[in-house]
């Protein structure tokens, strides 16, 4: 995971795998979240 600065803020994005399973593609969950001098200001997913 890494963070990315856009004017002053922090921007993290996250990627997960859902499920594993031989007959089927990998799926994943997506989650975004932004922080401010430290403190949580946004989260999504």
């Amino acid at each position: 995971m890494e963070s990315h600065s856009y004017h002053g803020y922090s921007v993290w994005g996250h990627a997960i795998l859902q499920q594993e399973d031989i007959l089927q593609p990998k799926r994943y969950a997506a989650s975004e979240t932004i922080t401010l001098t430290g403190r949580l200001v946004g989260q999504a997913g």
